[in-house]
């Protein structure tokens, strides 16, 4: 496996970036110019559009999206320390500094001598911080506790949650004999379930977290930039729940590993000023505020909810197989690209899930 972290600094909005790789084998450093920038940045808009209901680009196009991204991530110095010593799987860790660097869907990026996505290369976003003490790997020797939440308040789309519920379900379940699956008030039989938390509240998500000590959370629902909806007290009022109150509550969880936040917006760049630009998504904020959780995943744009099943049957597959999150996300996008693409329009959903991690911690699980 080779592992190379990349810094994307730029000094101001709107002027020149660097990136700077760091690796086993040396360094390398490659200029951003600000057009190149602003181009990209019009890109995404496109692409965000694009999931909104205009046309679609055609593969060819997100081929040469692909290739010009990954031109700045392995070009110049950078393509050629990455050369003198790339084993596979490659995994890109990437820190921007500011808003516009970190809107880019840098995950797009085509590796090396190929076109994304692919199982041997997987793009992840770290989070800067120097206090916290991530847990070792869980062993999966008969313990694993999933909660699965969801939230549809009145007067927004619906979600097709009991076709994402079932599929994850015979995911678990295949992956691992005996796992029970419960709702929300039933007790366990065993140290090995997923529990399904169906319209949850604020209070449910607390009490459910507080009382299970999950290893994976996995909300499914509405998201903005600003949070998760959530149930209120009436249906129709939708209780906004920001990163600082989801992060307190995942502290409650000791032994989480994981969170997963298949909502819309959750990692795009928050729209007010943030106190820290490294911190300036609300899946960031989450991690920040939760101690010491290991990784987030989370949607840079609006996603299309017919292919949160999708991507996740990929995901956990790989992650209760190797144990590595890196691995699973490359292996969740090629899900995705696989089942969606066509001859004419470009599977751009692959691209839409971020990860977040903290420096270190790639392995959450550990077969033993």
């Amino acid at each position: 496996m080779t592992e190379i972290s990349l810094v994307l600094s730029s000094p101001a909005s709107g002027a020149a970036a660097t990136a700077v790789a760091l690796y086993d084998a040396g360094t390398g450093i490659c200029a951003i110019p600000s057009s190149a920038i602003a181009n990209l940045l019009t890109m995404r808009d496109q692409l965000v559009q694009m999931m909104g209901g205009a046309p679609r680009m055609s593969p060819d196009n997100l081929r040469q999206f692909a290739q010009t991204l990954g031109s700045i991530l392995f070009g110049e110095d950078i393509g050629r320390t990455v050369a003198s010593a790339i084993q596979p799987p490659l995994i890109a860790k990437i820190i921007a500094t500011t808003k516009e660097l970190k809107a880019i869907p840098w995950e797009y990026a085509a590796p090396p001598g190929g076109d994304p996505p692919q199982l041997t290369s997987s793009i992840v976003r770290l989070i800067p911080e120097f206090r916290a003490n991530p847990p070792p790997p869980l062993h999966l020797n008969g313990n694993l506790r999933i909660l699965l939440l969801s939230a549809s308040p009145q007067n927004f789309d619906r979600i097709p949650w009991s076709d994402i519920r079932d599929r994850l379900v015979q995911v678990f379940r295949a992956a691992l004999p005996e796992f029970e699956v419960i709702a929300d008030a039933a007790q366990p039989r065993s140290n090995r379930y997923l529990r399904i938390v169906s319209a949850a509240t604020p209070d449910a998500v607390r009490r459910s977290i507080r009382n299970d000590d999950p290893h994976i959370i996995h909300f499914v629902g509405h998201g903005t930039d600003k949070g998760i909806a959530l149930i209120g007290e009436q249906a129709s009022r939708p209780v906004l729940m920001d990163g600082g109150a989801l992060g307190a509550a995942v502290s409650m969880a000791r032994s989480c590993r994981l969170v997963i936040l298949s909502a819309c917006d959750v990692a795009n760049p928050r729209q007010l000023d943030p106190i820290n630009e490294t911190i300036s998504t609300f899946a960031e904020q989450v991690v920040r505020n939760a101690n010491a959780l290991p990784a987030i995943i989370a949607s840079q744009m609006i996603i299309n909810e017919s292919t949160i099943s999708t991507f996740c049957e990929g995901l956990y597959g790989e992650l209760l197989n190797s144990g590595s999150i890196d691995v699973a996300m490359a292996a969740g996008r090629c899900n995705v690209a696989a089942q969606l693409g066509t001859t004419t329009n470009a599977p751009i959903e692959w691209g839409i899930p971020v990860l977040y991690r903290r420096l270190g911690v790639s392995h959450l699980f550990q077969n033993a």
